[in-house]
């Protein structure tokens, strides 16, 4: 957590949140995330000696199901829940968590549901940063360079070579921009991300661990552990975690 880059991006992202507390007119910060859980309940033990080695998992048995949602500190973001179950199709969504599935949640379920100007603050994994354009990169062929430089009209000589061709294509590379951060801000919204390897600063991870004490403790009376019984119990998960408590999560992360 301490590497440069790393750090880098904690200031960056310290800054940028600040600024937006500060602001004449403030976004209201939204958080999301995914995880999962399993239809028969899981447990945690673990014991250590001063080495992640020694953390150690066990799952109990059952389907496993994958869930997205969103909130803020008035609660969840009404109608922006997800839980799809794992290695089958539900509805239009896919088998597991990928850039398809997290775009049309994020532009049907997420931003109709914003009632006012977010700030929506997530983590970097490879499904939410999909890009409007893929910028080229040296393990392109000499042939895909030629054609990048040539739909921009940029000028090069035909007789470089492919590192030399390289060399004008780098210096021509735009910044990288994020299809969800350009479809945020055509609805008014901002995307924050948050830096590497801090999940301490996303207060739905609490809620996570609520809503996921609150199933594993009562799955267990749950005879059979039907598909609709998994989801009504999820549900009742959530609704435990009220708009009191997310106010209180937020703030012991704002204390962070």
């Amino acid at each position: 957590m301490e590497q440069l880059y790393v750090a880098q991006r904690r200031l960056q992202f310290l800054r940028d949140f600040k600024h937006n507390e500060t602001s004449l007119f403030p976004l209201r910060p939204v958080v999301l995330d995914e995880t999962w859980i399993y239809s028969k309940g899981s447990f945690r033990r673990s014991w250590q000696d001063g080495t992640l080695k020694t953390v150690r998992k066990k799952s109990g048995e059952g389907v496993r199901y994958i869930i997205l949602h969103a909130g803020s500190e008035d609660g969840f973001v009404p109608n922006a829940s997800l839980i799809f179950k794992s290695g089958s199709k539900s509805g239009d969504y896919h088998d597991s968590m990928n850039c398809l599935n997290f775009e049309k949640w994020f532009e049907q379920q997420l931003i109709p549901n914003l009632d006012e100007p977010s700030l929506i603050i997530m983590d970097n994994a490879s499904y939410h940063s999909g890009l409007v354009e893929k910028s080229p990169n040296q393990c392109w062929t000499k042939m895909s360079l030629i054609k990048w430089l040539t739909s921009r009209d940029i000028t090069f000589a035909p007789t470089m070579m492919q590192d030399q061709i390289w060399e004008v294509v780098k210096n021509h590379i735009p910044p990288k921009l994020f299809r969800l951060n350009e479809l945020a801000l055509q609805h008014g919204h901002r995307v924050l991300r948050l830096p590497p390897y801090h999940c301490e600063y996303n207060p739905i991870e609490m809620v996570w661990s609520e809503c996921k004490r609150h199933y594993d403790a009562r799955i267990g009376s749950i005879q059979p552990v039907t598909h609709s019984a998994v989801l009504s119990l999820w549900n009742e998960a959530l609704h435990k975690v009220t708009p009191e408590k997310w106010k209180r999560y937020f703030d012991h992360t704002e204390a962070l």
